[in-house]
C-alpha cells in the first residue's frame, strides 16, 4: 500500500507486524470526509486491522474533485507534505491569504501565536516553480507570478515554528482556489483545533498537499 492510493470498498489493511524502532502511521481520508489515524508503535501489536466499509457513504461534488488532487499530490512525493505539529501555543498555521489594495494581512497564518502584542520576524521561501521565457537576449517573469505563490513561512526568533502559505490575488482562479478552501475546511473540520494531535497531523498533511495542488493549478498555463 502506497501513499495516496486508492482504496476498494471492503479491502482490509494489515498493519505492519511488530518492529523494532520508531513507529508507523496510518491515515485514511474517506469519501466521506472523516479522517482515520492508527498510530502502530515498536514493540507494540497494532492489531486489529482495518477494515473498509463495502458500501462506503460519499459526499459528491467539489468534493470529491478536491480528494482526487490531493490523493494525487500526495501519491507523487509523500514525504513533502508530512510535517508533525508540535503541542502548545506559538506555532504558525498554514493558510491562504490574499492580496488587496493595502497589502497582505497574514491574520490566519498568526493566530496561533497568541492574542498578545508582539513583533515577529517571517523568513519566506518560495515552494512552487516561476515560470521564465528566455529567447536568448531577454527573459521575462510577470510581476504578478513573484508577487502570488506558494511560500514556506518561517519565525524567526523563539518560539521555533513553520508554515506553507498560499499567496493568492484576484480574478476568478484565486476566487476558485479560496472556494475549494473552504469545502475542504468544511468537510475535514477542525483539523487545525483538533485536540487529537495525530488528527491535526493527518489534517496538516491533507492541507499542505491541497495547498500545492492550488498553486500548480494557478500556475497552469491559460486555456
Amino acid at each position: 500500500m502506497q501513499p495516496g492510493c486508492q482504496l476498494a470498498p471492503g479491502a482490509e489493511i494489515t498493519p505492519p507486524a511488530p518492529f523494532d524502532r520508531d513507529y508507523a502511521k496510518i491515515a485514511i481520508l474517506e469519501r466521506s470526509g472523516d479522517v482515520r489515524v492508527r498510530t502502530c508503535n515498536a514493540r507494540e501489536d497494532c492489531a486489529p486491522s482495518l477494515l473498509m466499509p463495502k458500501s462506503p457513504p460519499s459526499r459528491g461534488g467539489l468534493w470529491s474533485a478536491i480528494v482526487d488532487e490531493i490523493m494525487r499530490k500526495l501519491k507523487s512525493d509523500p514525504p513533502r507534505y508530512v510535517s508533525a505539529i508540535t503541542m502548545g501555543a506559538g506555532q504558525l498555521n498554514d493558510a491562504i491569504v490574499q492580496q488587496s489594495a493595502s497589502g497582505i494581512d497574514l491574520s490566519p497564518v498568526l493566530r496561533g501565536l497568541g492574542a498578545r502584542e508582539a513583533s515577529y520576524e517571517l523568513e519566506f521561501s518560495r515552494l512552487d516553480p516561476v515560470k521564465v521565457r528566455w529567447n536568448g537576449a531577454s527573459g521575462g517573469v510577470d510581476a504578478a507570478a513573484l508577487a502570488t505563490g506558494l511560500f514556506q513561512v518561517r519565525l524567526k526568533g523563539p518560539p521555533p515554528s513553520e508554515a506553507w502559505v498560499l499567496i493568492v490575488g484576484s480574478g476568478a482562479m484565486a476566487d476558485e482556489t479560496i472556494k475549494r478552501e473552504a469545502e475542504l475546511r468544511a468537510v475535514v473540520g477542525g483539523w487545525r483545533d483538533n485536540a487529537d494531535i495525530e488528527g491535526r497531523n493527518a489534517g496538516r498533511t491533507l492541507y499542505r498537499a491541497f495547498l500545492a495542488q492550488a498553486a500548480e493549478r494557478m500556475n497552469a498555463p491559460a486555456q
